[in-house]
């Protein structure tokens, strides 16, 4: 670990190259934390877009299977449909705002 006094000269300046470079690490990290920021909040969309193709996927092979489906091709699809409620319980669905309840008139408020 770098010691914080040798960012100083003895009477508590700070050496212009050092201001400089904490300047330009300061950018950087600033920058990164932007990026980052950025990516983090695009990945909702792309789960939430990822998950609506998987479901279709699902759906159209449900549907091409038909009814004479041996056990273990339906327990693969179980597992993949588990697999995606999996991914889709990583992050919680929105909450359902409650709506009032009305009181009675005589109900103290």
């Amino acid at each position: 670990m770098t010691d914080v006094n040798n960012f100083f000269y003895g009477d508590g300046r700070m050496p212009d190259l050092k201001y400089d470079q904490i300047l330009e690490k300061l950018e950087q990290i600033i920058m990164e934390n932007a990026e980052l920021f950025a990516l983090v909040t695009a990945l909702p969309a792309q789960m939430e877009k990822v998950k609506d193709e998987i479901t279709a996927k699902i759906a159209a092979m449900e549907t091409a299977l038909g009814a004479d489906v041996p056990t273990e091709v339906v327990a693969a699809l179980e597992a993949v449909k588990a697999s995606l409620d999996g991914l889709d319980a990583i992050v919680p669905d929105a909450p359902v705002a409650a709506t009032p309840v009305d009181a009675p008139n005589d109900a103290p408020v």
